[in-house]
């Protein structure tokens, strides 16, 4: 009993720890994402962005829900022919003001902006496309969980669950380690009690042997004045 206290109690403390930092990192998710999406219409990992794809303007190659994975580099990097991110600047599309992919047909005077063309449009985009970033993969093996994962709504719904769960496991286990802290408690004070009362017992039995011994001593003292 003496053991398995202190192991259970390492246990919990190991757990609430890990439960700590597990939640910790959901919040500094769910804070990220948030900020991110916020601030810039989308979430970036590392310069890298996933983007499920919204309209056919790039059939055949790149169908509608296909994901595509960007990667932020250098303008430089940006040839004719590679596939780019931007945000639609032409109020006359309905896609104005989301972000979308076409493929670079020409350069601007302005470095980083670009003449673009969906591949299924017959004719170049009106306005002419600032890129924030080159397609750098089609549907990776992954796809299917960035494509939930695109979904900011969902990422915080997930990850805000997913915190509540944590906070409520954590919960669980400062629970169970107070329980276990109050057992070994209850079985120290009972041990502590038991060895009292063995104590006890022992100077009863001690005292019990002590008068016995005083009697038998006054017996063989006064025996010899008797024969006399």
């Amino acid at each position: 009993m003496k053991k398995a206290g202190p192991k259970k109690n390492i246990v919990a403390k190991v757990f609430s720890i890990i439960s700590m930092v597990i939640l910790a990192l959901c919040v500094t998710l769910l804070l990220y994402t948030t900020i991110s999406y916020s601030k810039n219409g989308m979430v970036t990992f590392f310069n890298h962005s996933f983007h499920v794809i919204q309209t056919g303007s790039m059939e055949p190659e790149i169908k509608v829900g296909d994901v595509v994975v960007v990667k932020k580099v250098p303008y430089s990097e940006i040839q004719i022919g590679d596939d780019i991110l931007f945000k639609c600047e032409d109020s006359s599309q309905p896609v104005y003001g989301r972000y979308i992919v076409h493929r670079v047909v020409d350069f601007t005077e302005t470095e980083g902006v670009y003449i673009t063309k969906g591949i299924h449009n017959p004719v170049n985009d009106k306005v002419p496309s600032k890129a924030e970033g080159k397609v750098v993969e089609i549907n990776p093996p992954w796809s299917g969980f960035i494509s939930f994962l695109t979904n900011w709504r969902s990422v915080i719904f997930v990850v805000g669950i997913g915190g509540i769960i944590i906070f409520t496991i954590f919960q669980i286990g400062a629970v169970v380690s107070n329980a276990t802290k109050l057992k070994s408690e209850k079985d120290k004070e009972k041990l502590k009690n038991d060895e009292k009362l063995k104590e006890q017992l022992k100077q009863e039995v001690l005292n019990e042997m002590n008068e016995e011994d005083k009697k038998q001593k006054k017996k063989s003292k006064d025996l010899p004045d008797k024969e006399t």
